[in-house]
């Protein structure tokens, strides 16, 4: 049966997609739980205008990604820590990606959230890199310098 999504379904697609799934998984499970429509002229229709918006709402959200993009490949975060006396690069604590939301938030007014920060808890001074994933096609390393308190 050929189908409009109405909502998102994991592993099926995205509002707006048209599929061609079973009989009775349309009729059993997304059309009672009103997550698609049987596909006519009119759901056709909405579809269409749906991943129009989609492509452009996209387009939007890649363009404002790759300006913050450009800003933050010449920025190096910059955090100092209480380090251990016996070894004194091992930080007490680390530096973890609430810091860095923290201080993009402060020093470049960027907000982002934990899943949109890819690195490891820095545990030690010198200086690292941390992936920041600004949109589904726009990525960008920051540099994270650690220094020790004095």
């Amino acid at each position: 049966m050929k189908i409009v999504l109405m909502k998102k379904v994991k592993d099926l697609g995205e509002v707006g997609d048209i599929k061609e799934v079973a009989d009775g998984f349309a009729i059993n499970f997304l059309l009672p739980r009103s997550l698609a429509k049987k596909a006519n002229k009119e759901t056709l229709k909405w579809a269409e205008n749906m991943q129009k918006e989609r492509i452009a709402k996209k387009a939007e959200i890649n363009k404002k990604a790759k300006e913050i993009a450009d800003k933050l490949k010449k920025t190096t975060l910059s955090f100092v820590r209480k380090t251990t006396k016996k070894d004194g690069d091992k930080l007490f604590g680390a530096v973890v990606e609430k810091d860095i939301i923290e201080e993009l938030k402060d020093k470049e007014k960027i907000e982002l959230e934990k899943k949109q920060i890819t690195m490891k808890h820095f545990k030690e001074t010198g200086q690292f890199e941390a992936e920041l994933h600004l949109s589904e096609e726009v990525n960008v390393k920051i540099k994270i310098q650690i220094t020790a308190e004095k």
